[in-house]
């Protein structure tokens, strides 16, 4: 049962993603105003869920903090393209990202849909790609600095 939004599955991934996003950005002075974009918009995405969760207000208010959520994933999205473009990270870091992302946008796309037809959230079973990051459990990496909580 959700009770929190901390126990909603978006929340999680976009809340990890950003963490990671700052620890692959590392020292902002360095394009100083593109790195801080994609730290704003990377961290937007769990803000606005919890935003909207917290509020518990209606179920029309928290699907449109989710859109809000959704469209900060695609300027994510287009950040990481330019952090591409401009070599600033690996492609393999880029790939990583993507992914991730592209999937976090459709769970929340799944998500809006139940909630804007008053059905009950039910957690789609797509998971993150693997890739030293994120796995299936959410767990962090060894070097990665993050401590799991426990969400029992």
């Amino acid at each position: 049962m959700i009770r929190h939004f901390r126990d909603l599955e978006i929340y999680q991934i976009g809340y990890k993603l950003a963490l990671e996003i700052a620890k692959l950005l590392g020292d902002p002075k360095r394009y100083y105003e593109l790195c801080s974009q994609v730290r704003r918009s990377s961290q937007s995405i769990p803000a606005n869920i919890a935003e909207g969760f917290g509020r518990n207000s209606s179920k029309k208010d928290f699907a449109h903090f989710l859109k809000i959520a959704l469209g900060s994933a695609n300027e994510t999205l287009v950040h990481l393209d330019f952090l591409k473009d401009l070599e600033m990270i690996p492609s393999q870091e880029y790939e990583y990202f993507s992914k991730n992302y592209e999937i976090l946008a459709r769970k929340m796309n799944v998500l809006i849909q139940k909630v804007s037809k008053n059905q009950q959230p039910i957690p789609n079973n797509q998971q993150p790609v693997s890739g030293g990051r994120l796995s299936n459990t959410l767990e962090p990496t060894p070097n990665s600095g993050i401590t799991p909580r426990n969400r029992s």
